[in-house]
């Protein structure tokens, strides 16, 4: 390996937020992939944790842009996660994959006079817990792009993984802020040929992280597939702000082809290194890799929240929901959530993912939540029967419902935290704790939290149709319309 030069005093930052997080179903789900959710053994989502060690990259050097990436309806989650860490939110009209995401990165650096500057891009829901570690990784990886057009960040393999890349590189690799040149990629072995990958020096993990400068990328995407760089330009050139977001154009952004950016560009690249990384690290891949992050008792097994193991062994239990007891079981995950349980073998746990396709026309459990979030908050239907429904609401300090009305449901309100401003048929009255109120069928309303902690508000609905999609929306602080969203908000 080659010993790095050049110190850097200078670093962009991007943080990929697509994917639907299919593979930790039934935590993951569309609406909320696995990135908004936590795995970490703390209260920060996994977005949260790598926006964290992002900014930490500012104690060691000036770091200018920041971006997050992801789709359109995820933006106020986005948002919500990475805001407060001084990043700026861009989005996909579109799911157009990573390679289309990194491009429209790049193309964006470029019209920002940043392309000569080093861009690390890191997925969202990764799992790294030595930020020092990172930060002095990423400096190595940053500097290495005065020699190659891309860096990788490679991860020394502890087993025989069958659900990683993987990739040789030229020489040992023994300095941690030293590089070498990849040589080769290889695809996700089978059993036997990741045995051999990992007692070879020369194999890494492909951590999915890159660095590299945006203008070298952009001469590099101009060899290889000057079609998606043209249209990662236009939408770029052609992007609207919408509440301080910047959304990429539809019309040239719908029209790339969705590949992976290992697949479209790091696969045919030529000059190409990498940095070994020195911390521990893992994708969350599968539930088996979730319970990798936990301690195990006596019998390789781990129980997480409401999950209990009596006598199951080599095990992972987990319950967000019920009271989940596994009795002398080998080698399952168990998972509940409110509304769901998942139970499966630990072989089998990489295949999680081909059951959305399989139940989802029949299951709509399979891609949204009990608990649906809007940008005003969140609310999760708690009790449900024949001409009525009950939900919880709660709505984020200083945050506003649209002002709306109902064709074929009345609602009642009882606030039971905090307090909320109600507008009913132009009446607008302060309503507290323990305090209720009743919208008639029909009534224009709105609700808003003006306090400073969240509003909990448990509401009754009562009529002959109460689908979500009976809202007529009249006036909307986030310019959402009528036709949106089929929501209650």
């Amino acid at each position: 390996m080659s010993a790095t030069p050049s110190p850097i005093t200078r670093m962009n930052a991007a943080i990929l937020c697509g994917g639907e997080g299919k593979r930790l179903w039934p935590v993951s789900r569309k609406d909320h992939p696995k990135q908004f959710g936590v795995f970490a053994g703390d209260d920060d989502p996994m977005i949260t944790h790598t926006a964290k060690r992002l900014e930490a990259l500012g104690t060691q050097l000036t770091l200018g842009q920041a971006v997050a990436i992801g789709g359109q309806g995820h933006g106020f989650l986005i948002d919500d996660h990475v805001a407060d860490y001084g990043f700026e939110t861009i989005l996909e009209p579109v799911a157009r994959d990573s390679a289309a995401a990194i491009a429209a990165i790049s193309a964006l650096m470029e019209a920002r006079d940043e392309g000569d500057v080093p861009l690390i891009v890191c997925p969202s829901d990764h799992l790294i817990k030595d930020s020092a570690t990172f930060c002095r990784d990423a400096l190595a990886a940053a500097s290495a792009t005065a020699d190659y057009d891309l860096v990788l960040m490679g991860i020394p393999p502890t087993h025989a993984e069958t659900g990683y890349g993987y990739f040789e590189v030229d020489q040992v690799a023994l300095d941690p802020t030293a590089h070498a040149a990849i040589v080769k990629f290889h695809e996700k072995p089978d059993a036997e040929t990741a045995s051999r990958y990992v007692s070879n020096s020369l194999m890494y993990w492909n951590s999915g992280i890159f660095i590299f400068q945006p203008a070298k990328l952009i001469d590099l995407l101009a060899r290889l597939n000057p079609g998606l760089l043209e249209l990662c330009r236009a939408a770029v050139k052609g992007a609207s702000d919408d509440l301080k977001r910047l959304v990429l154009d539809a019309e040239p952004f719908s029209a790339i082809t969705a590949r992976s950016f290992d697949y479209e560009v790091v696969e045919k690249a030529e000059n190409i290194g990498a940095v070994r990384a020195g911390f521990d690290w893992t994708d969350l891949g599968s539930w088996t890799a979730v319970s990798q992050t936990h301690e195990a008792d006596e019998h390789d097994t781990v129980a997480v929240g409401k999950g209990v193991s009596v006598g199951a062994r080599n095990s992972f239990v987990s319950s967000s929901g019920p009271l989940l007891v596994a009795h002398d079981v080998e080698d399952i995950v168990a998972v509940a959530t409110p509304d769901a349980v998942l139970v499966t073998r630990q072989e089998n746990s990489q295949n999680v993912k081909s059951l959305i396709d399989l139940l989802a026309p029949d299951h709509p459990e399979m891609s949204a939540h009990q608990r649906v979030y809007r940008p005003w908050g969140w609310y999760e239907s708690i009790a449900r029967g024949s001409r009525f429904q009950v939900k919880r609401i709660c709505v984020k300090p200083q945050a506003v419902l649209s002002l709306q009305r109902h064709v074929h449901r009345a609602e009642h309100w009882v606030v039971v935290e905090g307090v909320g401003l109600v507008e009913i048929d132009g009446k607008t009255w302060q309503m507290n704790e323990n305090e209720s109120t009743f919208v008639p069928i029909g009534a224009v309303h709105r609700l808003s939290n003006p306090g400073k902690i969240p509003l909990v508000i448990i509401e009754v609905q009562t009529g002959s149709y109460l689908g979500e999609d009976d809202i007529v929306r009249l006036d909307d602080i986030y310019g959402r319309k009528e036709q949106d969203e089929a929501n209650h908000d």
